[in-house]
């Protein structure tokens, strides 16, 4: 400690830190004791991080604005816009700011490519732009700039980038129902993670691997991966992760039914969400508590919470889990008797779907199946064709304005 004061104005390499903190261990362990003490030290000062960055975003606006505009009229090849969007990569997923990432994420890439700069930047810009591509259920774009990340990390031995190209990549195949491709690419994230050491690296893939088992229908696999996710990201305290698995385990209880331990899971989740401000998290935890209230019989309250996640997801422009919840918000309109208005939400959500790559499936898809089989069974033939046609004719920007319109319950519901 009293180098790095006395020399605090100084890069030191992180060789030299792992020998001044451990001189008495190997290399390779000094090296992994270091990066779980950065990683400690990134998870203890999360919140704050996430503060500061808020605070200065137009500030971050212009910086990136000033970093593209130096990169093409320097004279020599320079990367700044994207190492700056590379860094801002998890501030802009927690906070839901999709949208914006991805836009100046494609800004950086775009200038990159035009110019043939290859550099390490190029990697962490490429898996930044892919992120938010999936995000946003773009699964072609974000498979083909995964692939590229995926090469130029390899080529400039970007491990954890590797890692993080193989994340995108098995979540990808997952969506296309590409399940052996989807564990060959997670298994091989999970193999570099583990060489890595990389606590967060590792609990994110178990938490992929969770979810594959998940739409693989094995869920006490599922339930493993998950809670062994948690675990790690327990012992470093990080949040985002948390909250994530605490989610994952939460859907498992509901389907299994145990609306008490679905609930538990939420509510932690739920706060941990609101803490550091995760949009996504939020609108998940609200998504389950609304679920959960519907199961109780609690019609208002299901409503509420339903449409509150709706609302808040749409703000991200995650297309696949806003056809998701349309299609639970359905469920709620045929448990209010309401068969027109569920008519015209599934109708719409099927109309999005045709956007979406052949053979890919909404995780709710046997809920989708069941309702129209039962609101056919309820409605005049003619009137539910009339239903359905309206449906079909509407964006998914209006069928999620339809949905949130207010309308009170069934009192006898």
């Amino acid at each position: 400690m009293a180098y790095l004061v006395l020399h605090r104005d100084t890069p030191v390499a992180r060789q030299r830190l792992s020998f001044l903190f451990w001189p008495d261990s190997s290399e390779a362990q000094a090296r992994t004791n270091l990066r779980n003490l950065l990683h400690k030290l990134r998870a203890a000062e999360q919140l704050e991080w996430l503060k500061r960055l808020e605070l200065e975003q137009e500030n971050l606006r212009a910086a990136l604005r000033l970093a593209l505009e130096r990169d093409i009229t320097s004279d020599h090849q320079t990367d700044s816009a994207a190492r700056l969007a590379g860094a801002l990569w998890i501030f802009w997923f927690i906070r839901g700011h999709f949208s914006e990432g991805r836009r100046w994420a494609e800004r950086a890439l775009a200038l990159l490519e035009s110019q043939g700069f290859t550099s390490l930047a190029l990697g962490k810009v490429l898996y930044t732009a892919a992120s938010f591509c999936y995000f946003q259920s773009d699964f072609s774009q974000a498979k083909l700039i995964s692939k590229k990340s995926l090469s130029v990390c390899k080529a400039h031995r970007d491990h954890f980038g590797q890692a993080v190209s193989y994340h995108h990549l098995g979540l990808i195949a997952i969506a296309q129902g590409e399940l052996a491709q989807a564990a060959k690419h997670l298994n091989q994230g999970l193999k570099i993670a583990t060489q890595l050491d990389d606590a967060w690296l590792i609990s994110l893939m178990m938490s992929d691997l969770g979810s594959l088992a998940v739409t693989s229908g094995d869920l006490q696999i599922a339930l493993k991966r998950f809670q062994q996710s948690l675990e790690i990201a327990r012992q470093f305290g990080d949040k985002f992760q948390i909250l994530y698995e605490l989610t994952n385990l939460a859907d498992l209880a509901l389907q299994k039914g145990d609306l008490q331990q679905a609930a538990l899971l939420t509510e932690e989740s739920l706060s941990l969400s609101k803490l550091i401000g995760e949009k996504r998290g939020i609108s998940f935890a609200l998504q389950h508590l609304g679920r959960i209230a519907m199961q109780e019989g609690k019609s208002e309250r299901a409503g509420q919470l339903l449409k509150q996640s709706l609302q808040v997801i749409w703000g991200t422009r995650d297309r696949e889990t806003v056809i998701d919840y349309l299609v639970n918000l359905a469920a709620y309109e045929v448990q209010q008797e309401r068969f027109e208005i569920a008519s015209r939400l599934l109708a719409a959500c099927e109309a999005a779907l045709t956007n979406f790559p052949t053979g890919y499936r909404l995780q709710n898809q046997a809920l989708f199946d069941r309702l129209v089989e039962n609101i056919q069974a309820r409605l005049d033939a003619g009137v539910f064709t009339a239903a359905w046609t309206l449906g079909r004719l509407m964006s998914l920007e209006q069928a999620v304005n339809f949905a949130l319109i207010d309308r009170p319950p069934d009192p006898s519901s």
